[in-house]
């Protein structure tokens, strides 16, 4: 559970992003945190992200004693690291309050250390990528029901032919304009859930090259 609510504000981006099936919704409160989740949601090597996970003791330079939240606990799935405690800022305030932020993130780096995991400070550079756009997109396809029949027709037509544009897929699938509207969203949704790959480093258009997982 989190260790510390995230309010509601009307001057800055909060709100609940919808999770896997069966975890609670994920609380964010600046428009990067949420791209940041929508990142970690789609990533299929993340068993589950957990918002303001742990408080965290230490002592600002003044001597004050004080503590610190990250934003989020990133665990993975067996074979990959263990977890990551992030933090998430954009850069101009990273450079901006450095020397502020210094003993906090030490003693993150410290507090993650001692549990095996990885503590990381992650900025706009690394979340607002393509991967994001196409994250954003196919999570909407990952969990909605799709027609088991037209998504076979997917993978055989693919299977057949190995590689495809995800237009002459369709195309190959489905031999009337109608169909291959109604099979466009299981399309998708065979790229969402991981069982067509693609490139997404790059936007998905009808134009992105398609193979069997």
């Amino acid at each position: 559970m989190p260790v510390r609510s995230i309010p509601l504000s009307h001057s800055s981006v909060t709100g609940r992003l919808a999770s896997r099936p069966n975890q609670p919704a994920l609380a964010f409160e600046s428009s990067l945190e949420r791209d940041f989740a929508i990142l970690h949601l789609f990533d299929p090597t993340v068993e589950s992200v957990e918002e303001q996970p742990v408080r965290i003791d230490y002592t600002a330079p003044t001597g004050r004693k004080t503590h610190y939240t990250p934003d989020f606990l990133v665990v993975y799935r067996s074979g990959g690291p263990s977890a990551r405690l992030v933090e998430v800022k954009y850069k101009a305030e990273l450079d901006r309050k450095a020397l502020r932020y210094a003993a906090r993130f030490e003693a993150a780096r410290q507090y993650a250390a001692a549990r095996g995991w990885t503590f990381e400070v992650v900025t706009e550079t690394a979340i607002r990528t393509p991967w994001l756009e196409n994250a954003r997109f196919l999570l909407q396809y990952r969990h909605r029901p799709a027609d088991p029949g037209r998504c076979r027709r997917l993978l055989d037509a693919l299977n057949a032919i190995t590689t495809a544009a995800a237009g002459d897929l369709l195309r190959s699938a489905f031999t009337t304009l109608s169909e291959q509207q109604l099979g466009l969203p299981c399309l998708w949704h065979l790229v969402a859930t991981g069982r067509i790959t693609a490139d997404l480093d790059c936007p998905l258009t009808m134009n992105t090259v398609l193979q069997m997982a």
